[in-house]
């Protein structure tokens, strides 16, 4: 399904459903997303999407707040 790579949202405690509500996408495009990035296409993902991706691949032992708080500092308006 996934290959080899694999991000492991349950780890953090988050579901697939979750990171697509946080992110305001479908579960089937939050899925597409997820498979560009895994297959290494993450020039095709919406950016924030992408950002947070990363984030989430590259640090160990994250927890949900975590995640929830580097998108939302991410994300913040500026101004």
């Amino acid at each position: 399904m996934w290959g080899s790579k694999m991000l492991n949202f349950k780890k953090i405690g988050l579901s697939i459903t979750e990171i697509a509500d946080l992110t305001k996408l479908s579960r089937p495009t939050m899925y597409k997303y997820l498979d560009m990035y895994i297959e290494g296409n993450g020039a095709y993902i919406r950016h924030d999407l992408f950002l947070l991706l990363e984030y989430i691949d590259h640090n160990e032992n994250l927890s949900k707040k975590d995640v929830y708080v580097f998108y939302d500092e991410m994300t913040k308006k500026k101004g």
